[in-house]
């Protein structure tokens, strides 16, 4: 399918109306959600593995930082969120 230049142009412009409609409260509120998954996700995986026996240090370096990450990440949501 060929494409004109004219509806390449306006199909960026929808682009960036949608983004627009994203209010910042909403983008911390989704941000915030995803960071949860992948918490939840490493935990899920590193204590799965422990429950196999396998205590590798690269496991508890991948769940110290997730834990660090996810602390650091919900403590700027909060404080953004407190202060918009």
């Amino acid at each position: 399918m060929k494409l004109s230049q004219g509806s390449s142009s306006s199909g960026s412009s929808h682009l960036v109306r949608l983004v627009h409609i994203v209010r910042r409260e909403d983008a911390h509120s989704i941000l915030l959600v995803f960071d949860t998954l992948l918490f939840g996700l490493t935990l899920f995986k590193t204590l799965s593995l422990r429950k196999t026996g396998l205590r590798a240090p690269l496991v508890t370096l991948f769940m110290r930082d997730g834990i660090i990450y996810f602390l650091c990440a919900y403590n700027i949501h909060i404080a953004v969120s407190s202060f918009s």
